[in-house]
């Protein structure tokens, strides 16, 4: 009975050795929304994706996010010296029922960054608002280790790539 149980205690250890081998150079890197909502005002048709490094590029992105509020709300601070801020905007769409989301956590792995992003869709026959709406999403995450933000959808096709050493400006677009 010892041998049994000192074989099935020898598989569990070499089973999680494993398992710590196969994610080696990977970490999971946390990603905090800090602003989302329907009803951006910026003019993209389409979705696009921003990664920004600096306050000043931040408060004029979130300015125009947020200009037809009133009173605007207050921008967030972020620490631009370890984080970089990521917004993606869902483009114009015709009525209600359109969001955008993230998972919190995202795979840094050689520089990569893995954002998995989900865009909802009103589903067929459903009451929606009447009304224009252009969803967004807004992100910080620490830089550090950071070269490459690939932006995947929940069947992990890229839908884009940003490469920080490229731009220390607003850089979208689809």
């Amino acid at each position: 009975m010892k041998t049994y149980i000192f074989l099935f205690l020898l598989l569990i250890v070499s089973s999680c050795s494993a398992a710590q081998v196969e994610g080696e150079g990977s970490e999971i890197v946390r990603l905090t929304v800090i602003d989302s909502g329907s009803y951006s005002t910026t003019k993209e048709k389409e979705i696009s994706f921003y990664q920004i490094g600096n306050k000043d590029e931040f408060e004029s992105i979130f300015r125009k996010i947020h200009s037809a509020q009133i009173p605007p709300p207050s921008i967030p601070e972020i620490d631009f010296n370890s984080k970089i801020a990521i917004v993606i905007v869902l483009g114009q769409k015709p009525t209600g029922g359109y969001s955008i989301n993230i998972e919190n956590d995202a795979k840094l792995e050689d520089g990569i960054l893995s954002v998995k992003v989900n865009i909802v869709k009103p589903q067929p026959g459903s009451m929606l608002t009447q009304a224009f709406t252009n969803p967004y999403i807004v992100a910080e995450v620490n830089k550090n280790g950071i070269k490459t933000i690939n932006f995947l959808d929940s069947s992990d096709i890229l839908l884009k790539k940003i490469d920080l050493m490229q731009s220390s400006q607003i850089e979208g677009g689809k």
